[in-house]
């Protein structure tokens, strides 16, 4: 009986040391694992800031280079970059083909009912108006982005929103009160149904970047005709695009000779710049491995300099 209880103290003993030797072999598997899945992490991160010096240098070449290989109007530039166990891709936008909304923090708009009287506001306005946006849509978003925009804690209009409505929120928060720093700011201020093609044409500049948009660089008929007020027909501003020679325009006088205007209009160079946009937002998406990581940044680039403005990262997994 004595040798049977050994035994069975024995194979007891045993099979607890097996246990622990399984948990323990599974625990350091786990930790081979996780650090793997951060050296891939860190991996794609430097991929991505990579790809960003990359492209800088890749525009660089396509906007200021000699005659033969000039060509300023990128619009939006899809890149693939493949490698082993993994993969790049970006995408580039040139930031003078969007109205940069930033510009109303300088609007004054008339209070008292009488409505919003500024001029960029109404470029806003006809813009959105031409994308099929409603009356009340309209003056929704104007209101609440021209009130998360200025410094005081008046409501404007029907629609706006300062402080006292955002804090009756869930998780109450306060109005900017400054200018945007990304478009992902407009769901803070209880905006609905911006699409991505009106998306598309809205962008966040920093301060003192005015308000021009690049005609060599610009895809959009609607925009043109709005930031006009109308002087711009439809028609007009779609020759205008149509007919741009591949490598753009390289003085007024041919965008006037296009359009077959003898006189030059006194506002055309106040919204309309030959030059190509020195702002661009580039998103890159790396792949290595099972790592996932993807990084938007606001590139500004000159012939001679460049530089980062900001960078957001996400689906960091």
């Amino acid at each position: 009986m004595q040798s049977g209880a050994a035994l069975i103290s024995i194979l007891i003993l045993l099979a607890f040391v097996s246990f622990l030797s399984v948990e323990l072999s599974k625990n350091v598997q786990f930790q081979i694992s996780l650090e793997g899945n951060a050296t891939d992490k860190e991996q794609a991160y430097w991929y991505a800031l990579g790809t960003e010096r990359h492209i800088v240098l890749r525009l660089k070449e396509r906007l200021y280079s000699d005659e033969e290989t000039h060509d300023q109007n990128p619009v939006k530039l899809h890149y693939h970059f493949p490698f082993d166990q993994g993969e790049i891709r970006s995408q580039l936008r040139p930031l003078r083909s969007c109205f940069n909304l930033n510009v109303l923090s300088q609007a004054e708009p008339e209070r008292g009912g009488k409505g919003l009287l500024d001029k960029e506001v109404q470029r806003l306005d006809r813009l959105l108006q031409l994308k099929g946006i409603s009356n009340v849509g309209r003056a929704q978003l104007l209101e609440r982005l021209m009130d998360w925009l200025d410094q005081d804690n008046d409501p404007l209009g029907m629609y706006g929103r300062e402080d006292a409505d955002y804090m009756q929120a869930n998780e109450p928060y306060r109005a900017g009160n400054t200018q945007l720093a990304s478009l992902d700011e407009l769901f803070s201020i209880g905006v609905s149904g911006i699409s991505l093609d009106l998306k598309s044409l809205l962008c966040v500049l920093p301060l003192g970047a005015g308000n021009q948009i690049s005609v060599n660089q610009l895809e959009s008929a609607e925009l043109l005709v709005s930031m006009s007020l109308g002087y711009f027909s439809m028609a007009q501003a779609k020759v205008l695009i149509d007919q741009r020679p591949a490598k753009g325009y390289a003085a007024y006088s041919e965008l006037l000779e296009t359009l077959g205007w003898k006189d030059e209009p006194e506002f055309l160079r106040q919204i309309i710049r030959i030059e190509p946009s020195e702002y661009y937002e580039l998103n890159s998406a790396v792949v290595f491995r099972q790592a996932h990581f993807i990084m938007k940044s606001i590139l500004w680039i000159k012939q001679d300099s460049s530089r980062v403005i900001q960078r957001q990262y996400g689906a960091l997994q």
